[in-house]
């Protein structure tokens, strides 16, 4: 499917490629039939990207819709070092260490959770946050007058997919935050933004936390601190896996940094037993 897309890329000798429609795309390479586009287009993890972009080193960002077109707009990325400049490697970043958390100290959220015939991942994120496992492995104190919201929208807002990259728009795409909330940690006010996993993919994208970031960054006041967190759930029986993973992203006056220079700093493993 992107063999084409790939040569042009390597002949513009760039690294990030230009935008362009998906339905023109299919056009010009011969596909006819009807295909998803999310199923080409929407990634969440390495394992999402079709094998000649892997092969290739390129991952693919779905960029919307312009103003005044129809179809969505996508544009593939080159890596300039390695798969970490676009991607969080699990195996490279989760704690080697376990911590067991014993439920028995909290009697009611032990029950509450473990009369669920499954856990869905909103469901896991709302038991990291009633056991305090999250505010523990991200060194918050107080937490009295911390109220954790979602949210979900369609945003427009410019992105580097490198720190030396052009930019590249993303138009009215769908963007959702698993969680997010405010809390005061060593003394500064800080934005915490939650993504949130519980499949058995191995990576994460990194524009699934910047994109969030980027949706509200006109409204973020220059003394908070963003902090971005990878939050991955493994699920054994009624084991559950709880990894934490604190990231960090530069940012300069109003805006944030590329895709590339989003890196974990902390990470923390949990086990419950429900």
């Amino acid at each position: 499917m992107f063999d084409i897309a790939i040569k042009e890329l390597l002949n513009s000798n760039s690294l990030v490629g230009r935008p362009q429609s998906f339905h023109e795309y299919k056009k010009k390479v011969g596909v006819k039939k009807n295909i998803r586009t999310a199923e080409y287009l929407s990634i969440y993890s390495i394992e999402d990207l079709k094998e000649e972009l892997v092969n290739a080193k390129c991952t693919i960002f779905r960029l919307g819709s312009p103003k005044g077109e129809r179809y969505t707009y996508f544009s593939i990325s080159k890596y300039k070092t390695n798969w970490n400049d676009y991607f969080l490697m699990d195996d490279q970043i989760f704690s080697r260490d376990e911590k067991l958390y014993d439920l028995s100290k909290n009697k009611n959220v032990h029950y509450l959770f473990s009369i669920l015939p499954s856990l869905s991942e909103k469901a896991l994120v709302q038991l990291s946050l009633a056991t305090g496992i999250l505010f523990e492995a991200l060194k918050i104190k107080n937490t009295k007058n911390i109220i954790p919201a979602t949210g979900a929208g369609s945003y427009t807002f410019k992105f580097k997919p490198l720190k030396d990259s052009i930019e590249l728009t993303h138009y009215q795409g769908q963007v959702e935050i698993d969680s997010f909330f405010i809390a005061k940690r060593n003394k500064k006010k800080c934005l915490f933004i939650i993504e949130a996993k519980s499949n058995k993919s191995k990576s994460l994208a990194k524009h699934k936390l910047l994109y969030p970031i980027l949706s509200m960054q006109s409204n973020i006041d220059p003394e908070i601190e963003v902090i971005p967190v990878y939050l991955k759930f493994v699920l054994e029986n009624r084991r559950v896996f709880i990894n934490v993973v604190e990231c960090r992203l530069p940012r300069v006056g109003m805006k944030f940094g590329s895709i590339e220079e989003l890196k974990p700093e902390n990470s923390n493993k949990y086990l419950l037993n429900l």
